[in-house]
């Protein structure tokens, strides 16, 4: 597939015109004056107009798909992998052993203090490391919730990321959501 920023730019732009001209008739169809016969020659149209899109958008999707998947190694599950597996929770119900644990909720609904709280007791309870990626709170905030007195009293177990340079430089560049992890 040859693909250039000026074939993309043209793709882009018959797209558009083809939705323009779906979004132009179906303005038609809402004419209090248009006939049954006009009605139906109008709709006609729009439906070759969106057959020709979403032929696009499969193609499009397809190959999109198909380079993905050549990009990654799949393994099949069998049930018979499956069958001494059970889950272990490190705290009932909620947090599953060696396991991502994603948090998510709506602004200042105490995720944050949470997961703060939940990292805190996992090391309590001898968890070999924590690891908190935080992309959102403020040096301020970070201040008043102490984490510098837990990365402190944990040493190496807790690892705290953040976006904000540290002193020893470390920087996390990608974006990851507040996770708990367990090694």
């Amino acid at each position: 597939m040859d693909l250039s920023v000026d074939k993309i730019k043209q793709d882009l732009a018959s797209i558009k015109a083809l939705k323009k001209e779906m979004d132009d008739l179906r303005g038609l169809l809402l004419d209090e004056y248009i006939t049954q016969d006009a009605e139906n020659v109008i709709r006609s149209e729009i439906i070759k107009l969106e057959s020709a899109l979403s032929k696009y958008k499969v193609q499009q999707l397809g190959e999109i798909d198909q380079d993905f998947l050549n990009s990654i190694n799949i393994t099949r599950v069998e049930a018979i992998d499956l069958e001494d597996k059970t889950l272990v929770y490190l705290y009932e119900n909620l947090i599953v052993k060696s396991e991502i644990t994603l948090i998510a909720a709506k602004p200042s609904s105490g995720k944050s203090l949470t997961t703060m709280a939940l990292s805190n007791m996992s090391l309590q309870e001898n968890m070999s490391y924590v690891f908190y990626f935080d992309l959102d709170n403020s040096p301020t905030t970070l201040k008043k919730r102490g984490i510098d007195k837990i990365e402190k009293k944990w040493g190496n177990r807790f690892q705290y990321h953040s976006p904000i340079k540290k002193k020893n430089g470390r920087v996390v560049k990608k974006r990851i959501f507040g996770m708990l992890l367990q090694n």
